[in-house]
């Protein structure tokens, strides 16, 4: 059945979810936020997304141990802020090699695309579950050239056609899930052409290790993509089924 309208009283409650990516896009929206109608919360959270436990092939560094615990957290962020919706950029830590089940696996492998597909199931009961909804942004190309003299290692060599994998994942939930969910082109933004930018109308667009962003990044995302966003909260929504009378 259809759930009304976003509507009530005072701006609209957007909320981040996500890894670095998603955290450094949120510091460029953040300034955006009151000129624009929203009030915002950027719960981007460093070195974890929701691809968890097991060795990565990113080696030189170690998730921290919190990141396992990522839904009860993005659920306490969910209670207290109750987004309409939630941005969720995620792709850095689901894209690289990594143990799972004791073996080493990667995206584009049907045992791990399981296992991404039920993570992010996890993601849109956990975000929807106070009635907001999610809008999840296309994953970016990066450059492999400047994340690997940053970071040795935190791209695998094929990380363009992973990143083109998740987003094919993505499509999927979202098609899912109709009305509560909806797929932004973020990466058409940020990679015109579908070639990576690091600078676009004279203003540095990424950080210098080719894969986070500049606050640039995020006005251009106020610019362009939220009133999409605003408009798809203005029309009904699907309820979820667990929902429904």
């Amino acid at each position: 059945m259809l759930a009304a309208a976003v509507s009530h009283p005072g701006p609209l409650r957007l909320m981040v979810e996500g890894d670095s990516v998603a955290w450094s896009l949120g510091l460029g929206i953040s300034p955006q936020a009151s000129a624009a109608g929203f009030t915002f919360a950027n719960e981007g959270y460093v070195g974890c997304g929701i691809a968890v436990g097991g060795a990565t092939s990113f080696a030189a560094y170690t998730q921290p141990a919190s990141c396992a615990s990522w839904p009860e957290r993005w659920k306490s962020q969910t209670d207290a802020f109750r987004p309409d919706v939630t941005l969720v950029l995620l792709g850095r830590w689901e894209l690289v090699d990594r143990v799972h089940d004791g073996t080493w696996m990667h995206i584009g492998e049907p045992a791990f695309d399981d296992y991404l597909r039920a993570q992010l199931e996890t993601v849109v009961q956990t975000l929807t579950s106070d009635g907001g909804r999610v809008a999840f942004l296309t994953s970016p190309c990066n450059d492999q050239t400047r994340a690997n003299a940053a970071s040795p290692g935190r791209l695998t060599p094929d990380d363009a056609n992973r990143v083109l994998l998740f987003n094919e994942l993505l499509s999927e939930v979202v098609t899912a899930h109709p009305g509560i969910t909806e797929l932004v082109p973020f990466r058409d933004l940020v990679c015109p052409g579908d070639q990576y930018t690091h600078s676009l109308n004279g203003i540095t667009l990424r950080t210098s290790d080719g894969v986070h962003m500049e606050p640039y990044a995020g006005q251009l995302f106020v610019q362009h993509l939220w009133p999409q966003i605003a408009q798809w909260l203005g029309a009904p929504a699907l309820e979820p089924a667990g929902n429904a009378p």
